[in-house]
């Protein structure tokens, strides 16, 4: 393999990938467990309960809960981490000094790039180092909250600085609701709802974990090879 560019941030996203497929034995024990412990409950009082918006509650195991937010964290820090060494990557090769230098995340579009004489974000973390186009391709990139900020790089950021992984899991019927679990009840087969393993806050809030941090990894990826160009360096396999 010939020298690539940003190779180091590329070899974090390549990390944090890993860190999303080694949390399937983990999800895959969870919904086992779920299965064998789903007992006795008849339909009809399953479909009243459903009803009245009580779902049955399923307490996770805490060691499975524990792989899994492991494995959410450590992707998220390693994709979080890639975009920081592209950011220092990008003002080293534009020729600007490359301490402090971070990927600018703000709240808003105006607090990213500094408004009313307001140092930006994008000053604070040393990207104005940056040459001019890239700097124009992180504003573009709308790293920031809001509406129309974007949803996977803001998200990883939020995901990132989280304290506890665990308390934002949750397993959830329907696409939504958090499962609870009654114990000693059983869901028939004909009546139980599919099951999902799901963020429980934040900007990812009732979307499946694996599926949401794979579309961050497209996002960070997507965010290389823009830069890529920016450099006009060819991007090697």
């Amino acid at each position: 393999m010939s020298a690539e560019l940003f190779h180091t941030a590329r070899v974090k996203v390549r990390r944090g990938r890993h860190h999303i497929a080694e949390m399937m034995p983990a999800v895959d024990a969870i919904f086992r467990q779920h299965n064998a412990q789903m007992v006795g409950l008849s339909a009809s009082v399953w479909a009243k309960r459903l009803h009245r918006g009580i779902v049955p509650e399923l307490p996770i195991q805490e060691r499975h809960l524990d792989e899994v937010a492991c494995c959410v964290g450590d992707a998220a820090h390693n994709l979080r981490a890639a975009l920081d060494l592209m950011a220092v990557e990008a003002v080293e090769r534009s020729g600007g000094k490359t301490d402090r230098v971070q990927f600018p995340f703000g709240e808003t579009h105006e607090q990213l790039t500094g408004v009313g004489g307001k140092r930006g974000v994008i000053e604070q973390h040393r990207f104005n180092w940056a040459r001019k186009d890239a700097v124009e391709l992180l504003i573009n990139l709308r790293p920031h909250g809001g509406a129309d900020g974007n949803r996977l790089l803001w998200g990883l950021h939020k995901l990132d600085i989280v304290d506890k992984h665990q308390d934002i899991i949750a397993l959830a019927h329907d696409r939504s609701r958090p499962a609870i679990y009654f114990k000693g009840a059983r869901v028939p087969s004909a009546t139980a709802a599919p099951l999902r393993l799901v963020f429980a806050s934040g900007v990812f809030k009732n979307e499946e974990i694996l599926k949401a941090l794979n579309m961050v990894a497209d996002e960070v990826e997507r965010a290389l090879d823009m830069f890529c160009a920016v450099f006009d360096y060819k991007i090697s396999d």
